[in-house]
């Protein structure tokens, strides 16, 4: 991944029909990003049967 780019993976369905994916983003330390403690890789875990895609604790399977 350069510059600006982000990469979509979407998640396997298995037994469940799902929609939900990851995006995974190499962030440097720039711009706004410079206070960040290092650079590195971001992976987020979107599931947008969850409404606001905010974690619920009922929620199984969503990590903090």
């Amino acid at each position: 991944l350069a510059g600006e780019r982000v990469l979509r993976i979407p998640l396997e369905a298995g037994a469940a029909d799902t929609s939900e994916y990851l995006l995974i983003e190499y962030r440097t330390k720039q711009g706004f990003d410079s206070d960040l403690p290092a650079a590195g890789v971001l992976v987020y875990h979107i599931d947008p049967q969850i409404p606001g895609n905010r974690p619920c604790s009922s929620c199984p399977q969503v990590y903090r």
